[in-house]
């Protein structure tokens, strides 16, 4: 968690320390308390990769899923091509894949 909190490969440890979570419910817990009490405007990128790696996790996928479209909804309106990242949480909706591409066309015109 140290890496996390001090921005060191933050990515990496925040990874490391949820595969040392074992126990679904445990990590279902964890994932929505680091959400809620450990990220900011800074570092919700940073927990959105994140959770493109945990998402095959037994379950969590619901939870992980419904972080990564709120982070990319606080984001959308700044960088509008973080809908790309949908993609990971769904890779068997090839309509969003679509509406991905038909909205990022859109912002840039």
């Amino acid at each position: 968690m140290q890496g996390w909190r001090n921005d060191r490969e933050a990515v990496n440890c925040l990874n490391l320390y949820f595969a040392a979570i074992e126990d679904p419910r445990q990590l279902d817990r964890e994932i929505r308390k680091l959400y809620a009490d450990e990220t900011d405007i800074k570092n919700k990128e940073k927990y959105l990769q994140v959770m493109k790696q945990q998402i095959g996790r037994p379950g969590v996928e619901r939870t992980i899923r419904d972080i990564a479209y709120e982070i990319v909804a606080d984001r959308i309106g700044e960088d509008p091509f973080i809908s790309s990242e949908l993609q990971a949480f769904n890779k068997k909706d090839k309509r969003l894949i679509k509406d991905i591409l038909l909205y990022r066309q859109q912002q840039r015109k």
